[in-house]
């Protein structure tokens, strides 16, 4: 008897630790990653972007695209995760609920945040080069408790334990030289057109802003040195 009400413990602390497992291993998609129009970029992909911009200060810069969107109709905690793999130069910055950091070295860095009902974060995650080279990152999203509780006569967002595990993507940025784009490809799609910032038609690659019409219908912008 003692053998059967052994065996039966053993079979439930099984079941218990599978069943546990499983339910880590679920995919939650509360939080999905998007582009600015909304497109949800799957788990498990990898996002590559090479459009190198200047911006106010004359800095190079190569912007993800990427946002945080909340698929629930309340306000969930979330905490994003993110893995810098490659970094060869430049400096890279990661925002969250307009909470920003700028890192230069690879390591893990993680934000946590409550986002509104259906609401959509700009995470702003950009590259700014110095070089041409590679930059590669991941991007992981998990729910997490979000309680509201007054601390020493304030109201204060506390954050606990992860409760769901959402989606994980890849981003790569490239950096590489724009003067080739004339005789390239994007994303399968050719040039038919090339402007400068005055609107006037280009043969050939200038320095400043160029930009570019695909065939596809979209209109890129190449800075070029």
């Amino acid at each position: 008897m003692k053998k059967i009400f052994t065996l039966i413990l053993a079979l439930i602390a099984t079941y218990s630790v599978s069943y546990a497992q499983s339910g880590a291993d679920e995919l939650d998609e509360t939080f999905k990653f998007v582009t600015a129009e909304g497109t949800e970029v799957p788990n498990g992909s990898t996002w590559t972007v090479n459009v190198a911009e200047q911006n106010d200060f004359g800095t190079t810069q190569i912007k993800s695209g990427l946002f945080l969107k909340n698929t629930l109709g309340e306000k969930v905690g979330a905490q994003v995760t993110l893995d810098v793999k490659k970094i060869p130069n430049g400096n890279l910055l990661f925002c969250m609920l307009g909470n920003c950091s700028s890192y230069d070295t690879v390591g893990l860095q993680t934000k946590q945040g409550r986002l509104n009902e259906n609401a959509t974060d700009d995470l702003q995650l950009e590259w700014e080069p110095t070089a041409y080279e590679e930059c590669v990152t991941t991007l992981h999203v998990d729910v997490i408790e979000a309680v509201e509780k007054e601390v020493e006569g304030s109201k204060q967002i506390v954050y606990g334990d992860v409760i769901g595990n959402g989606p994980t993507i890849t981003v790569k940025f490239v950096y590489a030289d724009p003067t080739g784009i004339h005789s390239t490809t994007h994303d399968g799609a050719s040039v038919v057109a090339r402007y400068n910032a005055l609107g006037q038609r280009l043969n050939t690659p200038q320095k400043g802003l160029n930009i570019i019409v695909l065939s596809n219908g979209k209109t890129i912008k190449q800075y070029q040195k």
